[in-house]
């Protein structure tokens, strides 16, 4: 991906953002498994930090079969500890078709969305 390619994407869709959680990284995994399993996705692989989950990264990835054609588009959620927070970084591909119609995004943006009400809820 170009810059240019990262500025267009940016402004079409400026609500696609990492977010940041005001908690530590492992309590941020156990909320982001949570949101998967709401949504549906299903995981296929994931790393977890081997320090007990203080420092290092958690990274999952997922699959969503989408509801015409049954496809399977990818989703890929990285979880950084930094002082005091946590970052989530979450991408989603679509493996079929050059455009998605901005169902990427919109992946993203209820991704995110049903991570906050997980947070809310806790």
């Amino acid at each position: 991906t170009t810059e240019e390619q990262k500025l267009q994407q940016r402004a079409a869709y400026p609500n696609v953002q990492p977010m940041l959680l005001d908690m530590e990284g492992e309590e941020s995994y156990q909320l982001v498994l949570k949101a998967i399993a709401a949504r549906g996705w299903r995981i296929i692989d994931q790393t977890i930090p081997q320090t007990g989950g203080r420092t290092g990264n958690w990274h999952i990835d997922a699959v969503e079969r989408t509801p015409i054609m049954n496809y399977q588009d990818d989703i890929t959620i990285r979880i950084r500890p930094l002082a005091g927070q946590t970052r989530i970084d979450i991408r989603s591909a679509s493996r079929i078709g050059r455009h998605d119609y901005g169902v990427n995004a919109s992946r993203i943006e209820k991704f995110t969305a049903e991570l906050q009400e997980q947070l809310d809820n806790k």
